[in-house]
């Protein structure tokens, strides 16, 4: 969807700290995120809702969030709750390039 932030991110119009992608999926860390690590699993075709996705694909979104969860925990909790773009970009790429 054109006006969608999140179809513009999975896109790439619109700038995000990406620490996963695939055909599929697309993961990225929050901008303003509730604490270190914040981020979000989101599929590459617009979904409104959860229940919008086929159980396929919600259930391969599941095990990505797992994926990128286990990453963030091991390389991407040294930021503050206000980081700068500089900061998420630097976070995402040790995430990305430490995932297995």
């Amino acid at each position: 969807m054109e006006n969608c932030v999140f179809c513009r991110i999975a896109r790439k119009e619109s700038p995000a700290s990406i620490i996963y992608e695939e055909e599929k999926t697309i993961a990225f860390l929050d901008i303003q995120p509730v604490n270190a690590g914040h981020s979000l699993v989101i599929p590459r075709s617009h979904a409104t809702e959860l229940r919008d996705l086929s159980e396929e694909d919600g259930a391969h979104m599941f095990r990505i969030a797992m994926r990128v969860s286990e990453a963030i925990d091991r390389f991407g909790r040294s930021y503050g709750v206000k980081p700068d773009r500089k900061e998420l970009e630097k976070t995402a790429t040790r995430i990305r390039e430490n995932q297995r």
